[in-house]
């Protein structure tokens, strides 16, 4: 029989606790969490000098953020594709589709120096498991853009990257601003490449710089195969996005055609771009 006296007794009242509480590795995280948040849970060698630690409680907010963006996609029992290299972030990003119940697969990033046998692996990878979301790193996802326009099957998860909010991967999506969680109603949109994308005032509410920045977004699926039909009020928004404008003023289409067509319309002028907005 062990005998447990002085610093031993902690441990086995540790063990006590977890029998009790414990169910699944989750209860074990967040139970650490709680219990010793401070305490290293893993650590990685960057080099022989230098290694970077994460706590209990770091992989616990990690897990949660990244679950909460998940949940924002619907992922439950969905399918994510995790393309990490060796590190941290991806434990956090394992622990966070455990949290949010998201199916993980697994795979490495493709080495830019082998991509005739890395990149059909992911290709292979993402085919077989059709996962509706793509969880990496900023740094991974800036190197893929060319990778990825001749890659149908990774495509539809490039849509994070495309909205601008790879560096919001770890934040709430209720403490996003409002541009940013317009940005993400987009992506939520466009995560399954659709043929048709209709948006009703996409830019509503936003500031100048929002605005800009979303008809940027716009502009890049121009050509994907893609159609868009948007209601908008702002005549910057359309004559910036459109190639053919339908204009109502009071219930009836008082012009239709090209953006140069429209803007010369002397109806469509007194209606929106000079006289009374109808």
């Amino acid at each position: 029989m062990a005998r447990f006296s002085g610093s031993a007794q902690p441990a086995l009242d540790i063990e006590v606790g977890l029998s009790r509480e414990i169910h699944t590795l989750i209860d074990l995280i967040r139970w650490r969490a709680q219990k010793t948040p401070d305490k290293v849970a893993a650590s990685f060698l960057l080099d022989e000098n230098e290694e970077i630690v994460l706590t209990y409680q770091g992989i616990d907010q990690k897990a949660r953020a990244i679950a909460s963006l998940l949940q924002d996609f619907h992922c439950r029992n969905e399918r994510a594709l995790l393309v990490f290299p060796p590190g941290l972030d991806f434990i956090t990003a394992f622990f966070g589709c455990l949290y949010s119940q998201t199916v993980a697969a697994p795979t490495y990033p493709p080495h830019p120096a082998r991509l005739n046998r890395s990149l059909p692996r992911l290709q292979g990878i993402a085919k077989d498991s059709q996962p509706i979301v793509a969880l990496t790193t900023s740094d991974i996802l800036a190197n893929l853009d060319e990778l990825l326009a001749h890659s149908p099957e990774l495509e539809a998860m490039h849509w994070l990257e495309d909205v601008g909010l790879a560096g919001q991967s770890g934040v709430f999506a209720a403490s996003l601003s409002r541009g940013d969680k317009r940005r993400l109603e987009l992506a939520m949109g466009l995560v399954q490449s659709p043929r048709l994308l209709l948006l009703d005032e996409p830019t509503a509410g936003m500031s100048r710089h929002d605005t800009n920045s979303t008809i940027d977004l716009l502009k890049k699926f121009k050509g994907r195969g893609m159609t868009k039909v948007i209601i908008e009020h702002d005549m910057h928004v359309v004559f910036s996005l459109a190639d053919r404008i339908t204009v109502l003023a009071q219930g009836r289409i008082i012009a239709e055609g090209t953006p140069d067509e429209v803007r010369g319309d002397p109806k469509v002028q007194e209606a929106y771009l000079g006289g009374a907005h109808a």
